[in-house]
């Protein structure tokens, strides 16, 4: 994380004064994985909205919602530990 206005900062922006953050490659990272992880979970929703009908079979729905559940688990574990590097990193 970067400081502006003597606050720790986790955005692109400053929120007090709107000054861009220079970002280290792992807070770019963090945050293109939050976005991906987003678009992830939005899948998911929509396949466990689904009906039975729609998704073709009850077997192929419940696979579909697995591989996302188990995609979703992936990349907040990859969060999780990005965000480790970075408090390592900034030395909290």
């Amino acid at each position: 994380m970067s400081k502006c206005c003597g606050e720790q900062r986790n955005t692109a922006y400053c929120p007090d004064c709107g000054a861009k953050i220079d970002e280290t490659d792992l807070a770019s990272l963090l945050r293109y994985c939050r976005s991906t992880l987003k678009v992830i979970r939005g899948s998911l929703e929509m396949a466990r909205k689904r009906t039975e009908r729609e998704a073709g079979s009850e077997a192929r729905r419940k696979k579909r919602i697995a591989a996302y559940e188990k995609t979703v688990e992936k990349w907040s574990k990859w969060i999780v530990a990005l965000e480790a590097a970075i408090k390592r990193e900034a030395g909290e």
